[in-house]
């Protein structure tokens, strides 16, 4: 160990025999040779010494031929128990240069025994974790697992004789039929819909914010539903949110369970879940072309999962196949003359790219006709210098940049096509009698007429979220107008129970409240709601007080419904939960102008209700008041002859006044309390007040008041009272 250059793995003997080889160099350098402490070491290397076993952490890719990675490191964490040294260059928001080493630090663990030290090592590689470069930590854990490295037989052909270290963790025998095993590929799309839904609210508010809510289309939103490729497998993976943080997962259109969001970060790439009963950290690192997972398996095992997403529909997009830099480097050289118009074979070498001391060939992704070229295929703009020693100095390229677009031979536009997913069974949740696994079929009203006690509840629920508008795929929600239409208007009573009469009377309300909210009427302010509601979107959704009190009123009162404060409480949600509801308002206008004929199914079924209570009546007659204000009037002409069939104008208007005369009264006790607590005083206060001590006024108004009060005081005593608005000043 003691050359002039200390080898990479000197920790190792560092920390099992208790020394530190570099302070020994420095001594020695140093003329302090007595102070080297070498005579204290153990002579048989049995006696006293522990076991240490390193990893190099390097930026690579170890399952695509350990190609570099070389970028920004957006997140690193470091384990930080005992027995773990780190020996780390670089810190989060550090560059790993293409010019240099790829290796980013060392693990070094050492214990009483070799296990001792795998134990420790192997939980360090769980705990470290960096985002924003490709790394070979996985490749580590894979390692530290496999039972020839735990048993110690293992030599140096290791990785040539067990190829499967190489690649991506494969399914454990036995556990590819069972969806539990299965989350990762649930969870690589959810973290996908999650970024795509975050672009979507974004966008969302900037066109918002510059011109109306309502110039907004909300057909062209994120995606619902995801073509997820794993192994070598692709399947269908489907998302339909039903609250603010709970979403229902579906793979190849077989339910899988409810995903509850709990927390995630700006970036979107650190989710907390709630998945069955178990809760899941998921960190993501997205690449051109994958993404790659690091969560805890069935065995709570901390795993890498490599896996690309996208959304259903985006292959077939376009036939034309993007070759882009898998790293980020520098271009040494085309492997021929290359223009593009020119044809390639598959696999076929079209340029040197060079990163980290490393050159790597460029291959054809396909047979096809090169239609874009980087640069045109001019090297010499691509090549800056040649040093007298040979070395390139090429153009930079960033990882993920287009070096190529080619066009495959046998395809014409139109006719391209790529293999569909694997939407076999095996994959999803075994059947069971759950609506939701025929959700996505055609026969959903006759599934829920066949057992309408046990999925009427869930009908009415995909309503409400419909309603407010986290469900709008149309062809379900289309499914669903349906099968409330085909209920029976004399449904049972026994399956309208009060949770169900609750959502029902909830959809009713927000209904009422969300048309309301999108009226053009003019208040008194001299604006409409839906004016001060792009005012209020414009100017960051944050309450100023600067709206009327109406539409404050009625705005949190709506966004309480959707039950944001769940995420509010953590700032890192916060402005994506208050964009959210505005993108879900939107939706939810759009659904009370399409889906009138829900809302008339829905009274039709309540009025057969026998008793519907209080609550419900009060809905009605505030869905009848707002009804009223509507060009339209068919559904309050419906309305009015559904109930006036079941009750007369004077149950309604007793219930009304019933429910009006105690909060009337609680309003003048409450004013009369305010005004004895700590408006009095300030009243009498003012009585004792000259009259012209005025407020900051402008001079033409100071001068008119002024006036006024000069030619009442010789016959009247003039006060200016106490008020509690500063706009308004009354006299006595």
């Amino acid at each position: 160990e003691m050359n002039t250059r200390l080898q990479v793995e000197y920790a190792v003997t560092d920390q099992s025999l208790g020394i530190d080889l570099a302070k020994w160099q420095i001594l020695f350098f140093d003329g302090r040779e007595s102070e080297i402490t070498w005579f204290d070491l153990p002579t048989d290397p049995g006696k006293g010494a522990t076991h240490s076993i390193e990893c190099r952490i390097y930026a690579e890719e170890p399952e695509n031929d350990y190609l570099p990675s070389p970028g920004r490191i957006l997140e690193l964490d470091l384990p930080t128990f005992n027995g773990i040294r780190c020996d780390f260059g670089f810190m989060e928001g550090d560059f790993i240069l293409p010019m240099y080493d790829p290796m980013i630090g060392k693990l070094i663990a050492h214990g009483a025994t070799r296990r001792e030290a795998m134990i420790r090592l192997e939980r360090a590689l769980q705990e470290l974790y960096i985002g924003g470069v490709k790394t070979n930590i996985g490749q580590l854990l894979r390692i530290m697992r496999h039972p020839v490295f735990i048993g110690g037989h293992y030599t140096n052909k290791l990785l040539s004789d067990h190829p499967e270290l190489s690649h991506a963790m494969p399914l454990r025998p036995g556990l590819t039929g069972d969806r539990r095993h299965m989350k990762q590929v649930v969870f690589g799309a959810f973290t996908e819909h999650l970024r795509l839904l975050q672009h979507s609210v974004n966008e969302f508010v900037v066109i918002a914010g510059l011109g109306s809510i309502m110039d907004v289309n909300t057909a062209q939103e994120a995606p619902s539903r995801y073509e997820v490729e794993y192994q070598e497998r692709r399947v269908l993976v489907d998302f339909i949110q039903i609250a603010i943080d709970a979403f229902y997962a579906f793979v190849n259109g077989a339910y899988n369970g409810k995903i509850i969001l709990t927390s995630m970060n700006d970036r979107c790439d650190d989710f907390l879940l709630i998945f069955g009963s178990s809760s899941y950290r998921v960190r993501t690192n997205r690449h051109p072309g994958f993404i790659e997972l690091r969560m805890k398996d069935d065995f709570n095992k901390i795993n890498y999962y490599r896996m690309n997403v996208l959304p259903e529909g985006a292959a077939e997009e376009s036939h034309v196949h993007i070759l882009r830099s898998p790293f980020q480097g520098t271009f040494i050289s085309f492997c021929r003359e290359l223009r593009p118009g020119d044809l390639v074979r598959r696999e076929e070498p079209l340029m040197i790219l060079s990163s980290m001391k490393m050159e790597t060939i460029i291959t054809a992704p396909a047979d096809g006709r090169v239609i874009s070229l980087i640069e045109d295929g001019d090297e010499s703009r691509l090549l800056f210098a040649r040093t007298p020693g040979g070395r390139v100095a090429g153009r930079s390229v960033q990882e993920g940049e287009v070096l190529a677009l080619i066009e495959p031979a046998h395809v014409h536009p139109g006719n391209a096509s790529t293999p569909g997913p694997d939407v076999s069974p095996a994959i999803g949740n075994p059947p069971t009698a759950s609506i939701l696994d025929r959700l996505f079929g055609d026969d959903l009203p006759d599934a829920v007429l066949e057992d309408p006690e046990r999925h009427f509840k869930t009908v009415m629920e995909l309503l409400y979220a419909a309603a407010c508008g986290y469900l709008h795929r149309a062809s379900l929600i289309e499914a669903l107008k349906i099968t409330v239409r085909r209920v029976p208007a004399d449904i049972n009573v026994a399956l309208v129970t009060d949770d169900v009469l609750d959502l029902m009377n909830s959809l009713m309300l927000l209904y009422t409240n969300i048309k309301k909210l999108f009226s053009p009427v003019v208040s008194g302010e001299g604006l409409s709601f839906l004016e001060e509601l792009s005012h209020h979107i414009a100017g960051g959704g944050i309450v100023t007080g600067q709206g009327s009190r109406q539409f404050e009123q009625l705005l949190k009162t709506i966004i309480d419904s959707y039950g944001i404060s769940r995420w509010e409480e953590r700032s890192e949600m916060s402005a994506l939960a208050r964009n959210f509801v505005f993108l879900l308002l939107r939706r939810a206008y759009q659904f009370s102008l399409d889906q009138t004929d829900i809302i008339k199914r829905i009274v039709n079924i309540i009025s057969n209700v026998r008793r519907p209570g209080k609550n419900t009546l009060i809905t009605l007659a505030a869905l009848m008041e707002q009804e009223q204000a509507e060009r339209d009037d068919s559904l309050l002409k419906f309305i009015k002859k559904i109930l006036s069939s079941q009750f007369d104008d004077a149950d309604l208007a007793a219930i009304r006044e019933r429910e009006l005369a105690p909060a009337v009264k609680n309003l003048y006790i409450s004013f009369r309390e305010r005004f004895t607590e700590g408006i009095a005083a300030l009243c009498a206060d003012s009585l004792a007040s000259g009259a012209r001590e005025y407020p900051p006024l402008p001079g033409s108004v100071r001068e008119e008041l002024s006036g006024r009060i000069a030619r009442l005081e010789p016959t009247w005593l003039v006060r200016r009272l106490y008020s509690p608005m500063e706009s308004v000043w009354p006299y006595r």
